[in-house]
């Protein structure tokens, strides 16, 4: 499998409070250890963009190039919006805003093409706030993990996070291996399964287990097949139930005794 990396800047140029991070991820930190220890199956891509609809176009084209073969990791390096504790999206260089909810539909295209393997990266201020578009049971899942931080940023955590979880990425060809091994104090990593585990185990799994209880399991399966358009696997059990949502939203195969 193929790790595709794509940084997505939107900084102004020339402006001490604003490095150009991803840039020097770019050519300095990525080319650096592939160096060292062999590019192999990672490739990496800069993009320099100027508005929304330029990263709309972009995120069109990245869906257009990879493949069901492809890990892809969208590195966002842009200023992050927020509004009280709610995150909005990031901001662009002309002065666009691109909420969270706009991006949704463009990420879920990708993380749908690369069968739940796409990875987002927001070295942004309120980055970790695209957990946002995470909404259950309403669309196929957008992104199978994202990194972020829930605060305001500065240019050395930026900087000292691409060494060290790129540093890992090449060296060992493993995405999951970087987001394993990090340890940092600003940025953190959720993944999708852990979202949807939380939320079957606390809603989900005792409101399956009250209708098998009533004899209601069946009424209960056709509301869901009907209301979200999944094929369930009949006869309706709890076992068969969790597992084609998790396959139908997710597009995440898992074992029946999940």
């Amino acid at each position: 499998m193929a790790i595709k990396i794509y940084i997505l800047e939107s900084l102004l140029p020339n402006i001490v409070q604003d490095p150009q991070t991803g840039r020097e991820l770019f050519e300095d930190i990525l080319p650096r250890y592939s160096a060292i220890y062999g590019q192999g199956s990672v490739t990496f891509e800069y993009f320099d963009i100027s508005s929304k609809q330029e990263l709309l176009d972009i995120l069109d084209s990245i869906h257009t190039e990879i493949t069901d073969m492809d890990e892809c990791i969208l590195h966002f390096e842009m200023h992050g919006t927020a509004t009280g504790d709610t995150g909005l999206g990031v901001a662009l260089k002309n002065g666009d805003d691109a909420d969270w909810s706009e991006l949704e539909t463009y990420l879920i295209r990708i993380n749908y093409k690369t069968q739940n393997n796409l990875h987002v990266i927001m070295a942004a201020c309120y980055g970790a706030y695209i957990g946002t578009v995470i909404n259950t049971f309403r669309n196929i899942a957008p992104i199978r993990s994202f990194t972020g931080s829930s605060k305001q940023m500065n240019a050395k955590e930026i900087r000292v996070f691409n060494e060290e979880f790129y540093h890992t990425l090449i060296h060992k060809q493993d995405a999951f291996e970087a987001f394993k091994v990090m340890n940092d104090p600003v940025f953190y990593t959720k993944y999708i399964e852990a979202l949807f585990d939380k939320y079957f185990e606390t809603v989900v799994i005792p409101r399956l287990v009250q209708a098998n209880k009533t004899n209601t399991l069946d009424e209960w399966g056709l509301i869901y097949q009907h209301s979200y358009d999944i094929s369930f696997t009949k006869p309706f059990t709890v076992e068969t139930i969790i597992k084609d949502v998790y396959d139908h939203f997710l597009r995440y195969m898992i074992k029946q005794n999940k």
